[in-house]
């Protein structure tokens, strides 16, 4: 579904962020 989708790239997008933070 598209909900679980968007709970599935929430996590990567938080980690990228971080990753790209430090």
């Amino acid at each position: 579904g598209e909900k679980e989708d968007g709970k599935d790239w929430l996590p990567l997008l938080v980690e990228a962020a971080m990753s790209r933070k430090k």
